[in-house]
């Protein structure tokens, strides 16, 4: 498909990638449907490159950026779009999470962690240190998104929540 100049600005804004880089703002009304879908690929690479995305990310990133859009058709594109449902995600962060906390190292003792790093470089704990930082900022920034939305909203009616619990009960019975 090809991106409108409406959806480059936007993509831009989003995530803040400069598309003034190559070109400004009068210039995008005469490009052609090639550099515009050439501009559209350089913004995603700038963007992976930004995030620095290994392949499989990178690759699940246009993926969700294109089909959000409406981009991907053919006779699988159902599917596709169920994939990035909201509960769909929810049911990935929740996965995620779960993953984190029910890992067994987080049952791991002290002592074992100094077991474990006894003979290590400080340069390979540093490198941990940081991965585990990176991991924390990632956490934290979720926490701090879904508490923002969170506060956003009123409280759910007491009925609302009796059948919402309904369901998942039936849900879990079945």
């Amino acid at each position: 498909a090809i991106p409108k100049v409406e959806d480059l600005i936007g993509f831009c804004e989003s995530f803040e990638v400069d598309l003034s880089k190559d070109l400004d703002q009068s210039s995008l009304e005469t490009l052609s449907d090639d550099e515009l879908r050439f501009t559209h690929q350089r913004l995603f690479l700038e963007v992976i490159n930004k995030r620095q995305l290994a392949a499989a990310r990178a690759i699940e990133f246009i993926k969700d950026q294109v089909i959000r859009k409406g981009g991907l058709g053919g006779r699988h594109k159902s599917v596709q779009e169920r994939r990035y449902q909201p509960q769909k995600r929810i049911t990935v962060i929740e996965a995620y999470v779960r993953s984190v906390v029910q890992t067994v190292l987080v049952d791991w003792p002290p002592k074992e962690f100094e077991r474990i790093f006894e003979h290590a470089y400080r340069e390979d704990l540093d490198e941990m240190l940081a991965s585990l930082q990176e991991g924390q900022q990632t956490i934290e920034g979720m926490i701090k998104l879904i508490g923002r939305i969170r506060d956003k909203k009123k409280p759910t009616h007491p009925a609302a929540l009796e059948l919402r619990n309904k369901r998942r009960a039936a849900k879990k019975a079945a």
